[in-house]
């Protein structure tokens, strides 16, 4: 081989490392922007699990609002009915008394018939 083929033969050589060279960095460039990709792909799908979580936890608390809320409105609809049936009962006993009064069984009373 003469100095001219041995000249050829090692630019075609350093020409060929420069190309794998480059296909090199260039897989791993593809592989970083790969991982970032991933990284950031799984840093939204974090934020929504979070986003999801922080909804069903307001659901959730809302719906025990809502139950607490009803029992409460039972509660005082408890009370009231039972406010209204002590009334109910106090207006009977005050109109039995004066239907008694006005019209006693043994014929004593303020308005019953008068002996004669």
């Amino acid at each position: 081989m003469n100095y001219s083929q041995r000249k050829q033969e090692i630019q075609r050589l350093l020409d060929e490392i420069q190309r794998e060279s480059e296909m090199n960095w260039k897989r791993e460039e593809e592989r970083r922007k790969e991982q970032e990709r991933e990284r950031t792909e799984d840093l939204a799908n974090e934020r929504i699990r979070q986003h999801a979580r922080k909804a069903r936890t307001k659901i959730e608390e809302s719906r025990r609002s809502e139950e607490s809320r009803g029992r409460e409105e039972e509660t005082v609809l408890e009370r009231v009915r039972r406010e209204i049936a002590e009334r109910d009962k106090e207006i009977a006993r005050q109109y039995y008394k004066n239907c008694r009064l006005q019209n006693p069984r043994n014929g004593q009373g303020s308005s019953g018939s008068s002996k004669k």
